[in-house]
């Protein structure tokens, strides 16, 4: 994206990656953020940490005329969210 803004990786029920080894977003109450998922579901730990969440469904055509549906979930005053430690590696 423009910009390159900075990204991160919410733990919920998913392997160690590359995220857990910096710092996290828990300092970020107040702030607004989008999260993308391939399913049409937002999970509740992440809407529960919002004050509200609006989903907007994505079709995206790749290269070799793949269609991939994604979810972009716009989410609303973070309220704050328990951050797991990862189980798995």
């Amino acid at each position: 994206m423009d910009g390159h803004p900075v990204t991160y990786c919410v733990n919920i029920d998913r392997r160690m990656n590359q995220y857990d080894l910096w710092p996290g977003f828990e300092e970020f109450t107040g702030y607004n953020a989008i999260y993308v998922r391939m399913s049409d579901n937002l999970p509740e730990e992440v809407g529960t940490a919002f004050d509200r969440c609006e989903k907007q469904p994505v079709l995206i055509q790749t290269k070799q005329n793949k269609k991939v549906k994604f979810t972009i979930f716009k989410c609303y005053d973070f309220k704050g969210m328990k951050m797991r430690q990862t189980k798995n590696y």
